[in-house]
């Protein structure tokens, strides 16, 4: 068994800034943000990476919001999203993102950015859901959201969580955000949505202690 590693709570970057015009974000699936040639980030530095992610939920949140995205295509997006965001974590985990390992990010950006065109473009669409009235705040979910995640990253810093572990509780976390933005998406998150999100926050907190404190730990990196 692992030995028990107390939870702490750290900022993650779920959470979005640094909104670009709205028209230039689904023009055309870019592969890259800015023609200037740039520095390359050191040690485990990801600005590129995290700056992007923030942009994608963004996309998304509005696809949501349009119509344009099914429930399934947001989950399968936000799925996707959990794959990099471990991917992430993992190529820091030894204090160092290796050339090849942002190559592998930036790569893993590039598809979601071309698959969120794709199925915001495609002949699905839902049916907005009739507007509510009420709040859409969801303050409990997102500091849950934000202490989950950092167990995972310390989860995956330790070495209690493997690659295939860390990518199975981030595409739960995913699924977890589509739940959210659809539940948001009409102007008002009823009782019974908040009651379905803080179940599936409970399932993935006990998901992730499992794993931590299971037989299976992470190789160490070359």
């Amino acid at each position: 068994m692992k030995n028990k590693i107390a939870l702490w709570v750290a900022p993650v970057v779920l959470a979005g800034a640094l909104a670009l015009p709205a028209a230039a974000q689904d023009q055309t699936p870019s592969s890259s943000t800015s023609g200037q040639t740039a520095t390359p980030p050191s040690g485990t530095a990801t600005p590129g990476v995290t700056e992007r992610q923030k942009n994608q939920q963004k996309r998304i949140r509005r696809g949501v919001n349009s119509g344009q995205l099914t429930p399934h295509e947001t989950r399968k997006l936000e799925g996707e999203e959990g794959k990099i965001q471990a991917d992430k974590l993992a190529a820091k985990s030894d204090g160092t993102v290796t050339p090849a390992e942002r190559a592998k990010l930036q790569h893993e950006e590039i598809k979601a950015s071309r698959d969120i065109y794709k199925q915001k473009h495609d002949a699905q669409v839902t049916t907005p859901k009739p507007a509510g009235s009420g709040s859409t705040a969801t303050p409990g979910v997102a500091k849950r959201q934000v202490n989950q995640q950092a167990r995972i990253k310390q989860g995956v810093n330790s070495g209690e969580l493997t690659k295939g572990e860390t990518r199975h509780l981030e595409k739960e976390e995913g699924k977890i955000q589509a739940d959210k933005l659809e539940a948001k998406s009409d102007g008002k998150v009823t009782a019974a949505e908040r009651s379905k999100l803080h179940h599936e926050e409970n399932k993935a907190s006990r998901d992730i202690y499992r794993k931590k404190h299971n037989n299976r730990t992470a190789k160490s990196k070359p």
